[in-house]
């Protein structure tokens, strides 16, 4: 079981007294009250129950809290924090001010008495007071300059406040935000006033510090009664073994998001919510979202190939949410994949974490909860609801997805020149591409890449072993000196003059018709010539080859041959593709 604000959670020190809180009316829920959170156990886990200054969430211009002190009071709990102003981190006065209290009352149903008659008292009506929401458990309101702005303490002020009251079980938790007098800055003063008119996001650093108070103390008394599961939710995921592959519900995009609503309650678990490929051997592109036990998500994204900031040494890409998701409440989760869109997670629409990898997901479908018969079971447990899934689309509106569909290559589409040699070669395991998945058709290949290319087109069987080439150009550690001895024993090669081959050299078409024929078995010896291109002399040692390439139309040239230009990989694949398939009809 886990609970917002947890990874700050454990803090304990001695902490100076701010005096007893005095206030009358209140009975208090001693030591010895069945099933209610007592004095006792409050005052005995002060050190737990209230927040350390570092779990509160920061405002605006105020980054980070300073705790000024808790103590148990005559009624409960308290402690003051004071808000460090960023452009003045020296200033200790007139800084924003978070009092927080906690009394526990005799009984439920006196604390429920107390609450209803609060929203109803005079000073709202009156417009004293101006109550600003009101919930099933809580209100918030705000007040003038007043020394009487809260409902049971006093304290000086000289701005207006704010206030986040709640109530479960026989708990009063209130928490007020206020500003005192000093040493005055201007700009501080002004951030306190844009906190106070533009008091939601204010508000919501307030009812964190709140929950925070509540699921420490269900999380170390566990005494509190549970909320309970939402009124509406699509999926419920019950335990550690639940899966759903979400294919069958959704169509799930390679390139493009999916969000969805979670809800967390007491019986909620840490665990995995999307998974593609649980433990075993992932493919590129796998993903995978968990949530840990201070209710942080974690976004994994496979990518072996790519470097970022956020990957690890087995090539998985990890960015976590930079704040907890909220107990009791739906929040909203958003996560991006993709060429387009890269890495990203969103909580409610904001951008809580990213990192630079822009691939598309694998196409492996992507389960709601646990990879069935994973080793580990591990799928969190709690509500999901409006899962929905959006395809990106680039400046034109089509889809991502779509256009990659006919890719064969990033850089080659279908309906692309030589496309269809291409696919049919790759398919065929005789070609492949670069690092970054792309095929450069219009780049050069030289005399080495040409020789594994048609050797393994070819079918032939490689073996490595020392042949009785002697080239002096060949490193014959590399990779493509078993093609080179290959190709040199069966006499499709022979070198140069000066005993070199040339290795990295680009091939022209006329070298490039030779090696092919002969690696194929054609024997052109006797090839009769009969008639070439304008730029072909009869007699030239290479014109059977040319004749024969002009007789199949393996190139396709109007009334110049140009021998000496240099094959392009294009060109290999297209040359080779119709040599296949002339001599299979």
């Amino acid at each position: 079981m886990y609970f917002a604000g947890a990874k700050r959670f454990i803090g304990s020190g001695a902490v100076p007294a701010l005096g007893a809180i005095l206030l009358a009316g209140v009975a208090v829920a001693y030591a010895g009250s069945e099933d209610l959170i007592t004095y006792s156990d409050l005052t005995n886990n002060i050190s737990l129950i209230l927040p350390q200054e570092t779990a509160i969430d920061p405002l605006e211009h105020h980054t980070y809290w300073r705790e000024t002190g808790r103590n148990k009071t005559l009624y409960g709990i308290e402690a003051k924090y004071e808000a460090i102003y960023n452009e003045m981190p020296a200033m200790i006065s007139e800084l924003p001010t978070m009092y927080l209290y906690v009394i526990p009352y005799g009984s439920e149903e006196a604390l429920q008495s107390d609450f209803s008659s609060w929203i109803e008292d005079e000073k709202f009506t009156s417009g004293d007071w101006e109550l600003l929401d009101v919930g099933v458990n809580s209100f918030s309101y705000k007040t003038g300059v007043t020394n009487a702005s809260d409902l049971f303490m006093t304290y000086s002020t000289e701005a207006d406040t704010l206030h986040y009251i709640t109530q479960i079980d026989n708990l009063l938790t209130v928490v007020n935000l206020y500003r005192g007098g000093g040493q005055y800055n201007k700009g501080n003063v002004f951030a306190y006033e844009e906190y106070v008119s533009d008091y939601e996001p204010t508000l919501e650093v307030m009812e964190g510090a709140a929950n925070y108070i509540r699921e420490a103390i269900d999380f170390f008394l566990d005494d509190i009664t549970p909320i309970g599961p939402p009124a509406e939710y699509d999926y419920y995921l019950t335990s550690s073994d639940y899966n759903l592959d979400l294919e069958s519900f959704h169509q799930l995009p390679q390139n493009g998001s999916i969000s969805f609503d979670i809800y967390l309650d007491d019986t909620s678990e840490i665990g995995t919510i999307l998974d593609t490929s649980g433990i075993k051997e992932a493919p590129s592109g796998s993903i995978s979202l968990g949530i840990n036990e201070n209710a942080i998500l974690d976004y994994n994204f496979y990518a072996p190939e790519s470097n970022s900031d956020c990957r690890d040494s087995s090539g998985w890409h990890h960015i976590y949410t930079d704040e907890s998701v909220d107990l009791y409440e739906w929040t909203n989760v958003r996560i991006e994949f993709g060429e387009e869109l890269g890495m990203k997670i969103y909580i409610n629409e904001e951008l809580s974490g990213e990192c630079g990898v822009y691939e598309g997901r694998s196409e492996e479908t992507i389960y709601l909860g646990d990879y069935p018969e994973d080793i580990i079971e591990e799928s969190f447990v709690g509500y999901i609801k409006n899962l929905q899934t959006e395809f990106s689309v680039n400046e034109s509106g089509q889809a991502i997805d779509e256009i990659n569909a006919l890719k064969i290559f990033e850089d080659v589409s279908v309906g692309d020149e030589y496309a269809e040699a291409i696919a049919y070669l790759k398919d065929n395991g005789v070609i492949g591409g670069y690092s970054d998945s792309t095929f450069r058709p219009d780049q050069g290949v030289n005399r080495v890449e040409t020789l594994k290319i048609l050797l393994t087109g070819f079918n032939y069987e490689i073996t490595g072993e020392k042949g009785s080439s002697d080239f002096t150009d060949v490193d014959y550690e590399s990779w493509y000196a078993p093609y080179v001895e290959a190709a040199f024993d069966w006499g499709y090669i022979s070198g140069y003059g000066d005993g070199t081959f040339k290795p990295g050299q680009p091939v022209n078409r006329v070298e490039f018709l030779k090696i092919l024929t002969k690696s194929y078995g054609l024997d052109l010896t006797d090839y009769p010539v009969t008639s070439l291109y304008a730029d072909t002399e009869l007699t030239a040692w290479y014109a059977p080859y040319v004749q024969y390439a002009k007789d199949y139309a393996l190139f396709d040239i109007g009334e110049n041959f140009y021998p000496a230009n240099p094959m392009t990989r294009g060109e290999v694949a297209e040359v080779m593709y119709r040599l296949l398939n002339t001599n299979s009809q």
